[in-house]
Formats: C-alpha cells, structure tokens, sequence
C-alpha cells in the first residue's frame, strides 16, 4: 500500500460482507468530505443523521446512534460536573463493551485525556498506571471493582454501567 490513510469512501468499499457483519450505511455526504472530523463529533453527526440505526452492537445488546451520542452527552457533563478540566486524564478500566465506548466518547467530548487500562494488570499495576497517567478520574466495572484496587489518592472511581434494554 502507499502508508495514506484511508479515507470514507475507501473504508467503505473495504468493509468485508462475510462473518455475519452488515455493511454500515453509508456517510452523509458532508462526512464523507469532511478532512477531519473528531470523535465526538463524528457520534454527534451520525446521532442527527441516523438517530435510529444502531451504532454498537454487543452481544444481544444494541445502542442507537441517538442514545449514545445522548449517553456519551452525560458522561461528558458529569465529568465536567465534577470539575474536569480539558486536558487532565481519565483512565479507564473495564471490559471491552458498550459501557466502556461510552465512557470513552464521553470522556472525549468533556475535552478529557484518556488512559485506557488494561483489565488483566494487577491491582498494583493499575494503581501505578492510573497515577502515571495523571487519572483524576477512573471508570471501572463491575469486576475491576471486585479487585479493591488501591486507587491514587484525588482518584474519583466511576462506574461503567451495564445497558439494558436499548
């Protein structure tokens, strides 16, 4: 290959048609042009143009464009609730799933820094990752919490919440 990143339309004609996966719809045009685009922003666009198609899928569980965009919303203004400001870090710790997208999306939209953490470190581990990274906050799940783990002091823990019924 040339190394040039792909664009919209080449992603497109690349998507595989096999494995069970649906070809996603296609980019409103004013996307597909655009020569950057963030993604919090690009989840805002997709949510005005297609609030109803489904934007991630997990397991039996679907999200649609409209409510994540809305979820990752409130993950945004609750960070900056709580008093982050653009640029610290928010590390996250958590299974691979809707819960953890969101909260990344969120935690981009509110101008965040974020760390992702790996699930499989040890409480130490990530104990010294989330002060390396500068976390002032952490979103964990349910079996990250199981853990205990020993959080750097000024470390908000927030929980990755399951979504049911979407």
């Amino acid at each position: 290959g040339s190394g040039a990143a792909a664009g919209p339309a080449a992603l497109r004609r690349a998507w595989p048609d096999n494995h069970g996966m649906t070809r996603p719809s296609p980019l409103p045009e004013d996307l597909a042009q655009a020569p950057f685009i963030d993604l919090p922003a690009l989840v805002a666009a997709h949510a005005r143009a297609r609030p109803q198609a489904e934007a991630l899928v997990c397991g039996t569980l679907r999200l649609y464009w409209a409510a994540f965009d809305a979820r990752a919303e409130q993950v945004a203004a609750s960070l900056q609730r709580e008093g982050l400001v653009p640029r610290q870090s928010v590390a996250i710790c958590a299974t691979t799933g809707i819960g953890y997208v969101v909260a990344f999306v969120g935690a981009l939209r509110a101008g965040a820094a974020v760390a992702p953490l790996a699930t499989s470190a040890t409480p130490a581990q990530l104990a010294a990752m989330a002060q390396d990274a500068g976390a002032r906050f952490v979103y964990i799940d349910e079996a990250v919490a199981a853990q205990h783990v020993p959080w750097p002091g000024g470390c908000r823990v927030l929980r990755v919440g399951p979504l049911e019924g979407q």
